[in-house]
């Protein structure tokens, strides 16, 4: 991230985060910081310029020196991993997961959508794509597009929106990183064809001269005014002599100048190519347009950076690459472009990294990693570009520990039908999101399965890199996944999770344990929770009924085994109980009249306030009302019958006899055995009636 000229940070893949000001550079890690975590994931810069950086386990903030932690332990709304940082120019921070969250103002906002990526235009629309369809986020609504998805029905690697709000993704066609497409979803229609013919897209940005960059396989391609260019040799209309143009490099945008022969339009003979400062940056020879012999790359500071050999166009033998200080980077070789034999890297300082062997641009047999603190080393073995078998990591001391565990006697992946679709039993490497991983070395999970046209079939096995199994069940669907029938999930061996799918949904029961404690249960009807359940929640456990995926009726709470509280639910919302402990019986009737389902607690009271003659007739002309409203119950009971529901009439006839009795609770009945006679209060009250007349 560039703040400024004089301030960038840069995230380090498992060390942290590094922060050069004034020509100095400071590392913030767990020794130095609160950050719990080396391994960043994301960062972004707020308008204010506070800085937020992302970790598997916690959102940070940095700003005049004070760090911020989100976790969500101390924010409960927070549901990690998370996946994606944006801020748009209100300076709300966004970020991507299973859920997206907001941040503004010390408050945070979820939305019920989960994405990889997340985007902000300058207008403060934040878009996300989710299981195959694009959403966006305006003025705090999400709303889907609905865009003609036919060509995006796989996973979208990463996509922008451009100045005329038109959808720029790179979609995994395949399983390999080159089945990539790009395509432009513009006016409700996603193009058919990719748009690039022959490249392969790794990347897409704007710049600030509102052209969008398009890294590919073939160097760079732009698109300005709706034309598609691309940015390599410009060639002036001159069929021999001496050329001067440009050209981009890599991502950077300060031009090569390029001097050399042009012959029929193609480069002949030695070319130079010199930065702004007229240093030499790159040379090499041409034959008819195609690179032939040694080509050299520079440093600023005229040592040489790369030599590589080419024939006819291909990197063709020998190639070194030097650190600046001129010691070695990497050594090896090329057939056609493709790696083949012993590669060495080295650190800057001469130690040795790594030994790799290559075989058609695939790792292929032993991959070393040394550590040269240490001297301990750690060997795997491929095959075709996949670990096979037991890596083991060798101590200072000569004694070989085992710790990677991979499968043996699979079949490689490299078995496509005619459709370019997975055939045969494969194996896929994952990170820790589950999202494809190239290199296994990088890898948390593996995955085998058998494939028929590109669908798992069978029974799919998620395994930890240690070989303990992860996830078993039935996958119609890998990218995004999609399950049907039943799967079961486990933690370090012991299953953790098993529920059951069907069309696409969760549908029967779902079971969660946490260390063979069963701390969730129930059942699913179309993917929403339906019939009783029991939840955990930090250590409280809560059992009840669903009604169409929400909380209805009595809920019991405990906590361990201890039972502590009931909460009556309805459609989802816990209703509170009123307090009505100043509240006299007259006003008392007056809500009754009114009553809802809410629980009504009326605490302990004397038999003065219990009931007053003038409330009688009132009663009385109540008892037969079938009108449902709360129970009357004290305060150290909350209990009433699951399944029940109080009427007006029964808590007149509670009422009444607590005024027969002169005391509150009455002494004829409880609230769980009251079983009141009309026929007895209509009796007793003509009785009363007379007694006061002779009176």
């Amino acid at each position: 991230m560039i703040e400024n000229p004089n301030s960038i940070w840069v995230l380090l893949r498992n060390n942290g985060i590094a922060h050069f000001h004034d020509s100095e550079w400071h590392i913030y890690n767990q020794t130095n910081s609160i950050l719990k975590s080396n391994e960043m994931i994301e960062a972004a810069i707020a308008p204010s310029g506070r800085k937020w950086f992302l970790t598997k386990n916690a959102i940070y903030s940095l700003k005049d020196q004070k760090w911020r932690e989100y976790t969500k332990e101390n924010t409960s709304k927070l549901q990690f991993p998370l996946f994606d940082i944006a801020v748009d120019q209100l300076g709300q921070v966004w970020f991507s997961g299973y859920s997206i969250f907001c941040f503004v103002d010390e408050i945070w906002s979820i939305y019920d959508a989960s994405s990889v990526n997340i985007y902000t235009t300058p207008d403060n629309i934040v878009w996300l794509f989710s299981e195959g369809s694009f959403y966006k986020i305006e003025n705090n609504n999400l709303k889907k597009i609905e865009y003609n998805l036919s060509k995006i029905h796989l996973y979208v690697s990463t996509f922008i929106v451009d100045w005329n709000n038109s959808i720029w993704a790179i979609l995994e066609v395949g399983d390999d990183e080159n089945e990539m497409d790009l395509v432009c979803i513009k006016d409700e229609k996603a193009t058919t064809e990719t748009v690039l013919a022959y490249a392969i897209p790794f990347g897409i940005f704007l710049n600030s001269s509102e052209e969008l960059i398009i890294y590919t396989s073939k160097g760079l391609y732009k698109v300005k005014n709706g034309n598609l260019l691309h940015i390599n040799y410009f060639k002036e209309n001159m069929p021999e002599g001496i050329c001067e143009d440009g050209q981009y490099s890599d991502l950077k945008y300060s031009p090569l100048q390029g001097k050399g022969n042009l012959v029929n339009y193609q480069e002949e003979r030695h070319w130079i190519y010199t930065n702004d400062n007229s240093q030499i940056i790159l040379e090499g020879d041409f034959i008819a347009g195609k690179k032939v012999g040694i080509w050299k790359t520079y440093f600023d500071n005229g040592s040489i950076k790369t030599m590589v050999k080419f024939e006819n166009g291909f990197r063709n033998g020998h190639y070194t690459e030097h650190y600046k200080n001129g010691n070695k980077r990497n050594e090896g070789s090329y057939s056609k472009d493709k790696k083949i034999g012993e590669w060495i890297n080295w650190l800057e300082n001469g130690n040795i990294r790594k030994k790799t062997e290559y075989r058609d641009d695939k790792k292929t047999g032993s991959y070393t990693i040394y550590d040269y603190k240490n001297g301990a080393y750690s060997e795997i073995k491929y095959v075709t570009g996949n670990r096979v078998g037991e890596g083991r990591y060798i101590n200072s001391d000569g004694k070989s520990i085992y710790s990677l565990k991979f499968p043996t006697a699979i079949k490689q992946p490299d078995k496509l039908n005619e459709n370019g679709n997975k055939q045969g039993k494969w194996i896929t490497f994952m990170w820790a999101n589950f999202k494809k991983c190239n290199l296994a070395e990088d890898a948390t999970y593996y995955r085998i399965a058998e494939y028929e046209d590109g669908v798992p079939q069978g029974i799919v096995r998620d395994y930890h890199k240690d070989g303990t199994l992860q996830f078993e069940g039935k996958m119609i669907s890998e990218f995004p996944s999609v399950y049907a029938g039943k799967i079961r999930i486990y933690n370090h061996g012991k299953l953790k999770e098993e529920r059951e799918y069907f069309d696409k949904e969760k549908n029967g029961l779902e079971e969660v344990w946490d260390n063979d404690i069963l701390i969730r249960k129930g059942n699913y009807e179309n993917g929403l929770h339906i019939g009783f359940w029991i939840e955990t929640i930090k250590n409280k456990r809560y059992e009840g009924e669903y009604v169409n995926g929400k909380r209805n009726g009595l809920w019991k709470v405990y906590l361990n085994t201890e039972f502590i509280n009931n909460i009556y639910y309805k459609n989802g919302k816990s209703q509170k109980p009123i307090n009505l402990k100043k509240i006299f019986p007259t006003n008392l009737i007056k809500m009754l009249e009114k009553a809802s389902v809410e629980p009504v607690i009326v605490p302990h009271i004397s038999a003065d306030n219990w009931a007053l003659k003038m409330c009688l007739n009132y009663l009385m002309n109540k008892i037969e009302s079938k009108k449902e409203c709360a129970p009357v119950v004290s305060t150290e009971s909350l209990h009433w019958p699951e399944g029940e529901m109080s009427t007006i009439g029964r808590e007149a006839m509670y009422m009444i006899q607590g005024f027969i009795d002169g005391k509150y609770p009455p002494t004829e009945c409880s609230v769980t055995d009251f079983n009141p006679k009309v026929k007895y209060y209509k009796k007793w009250w003509e009785k009363y009636q007379k007694n006061m007349e002779k009176k």
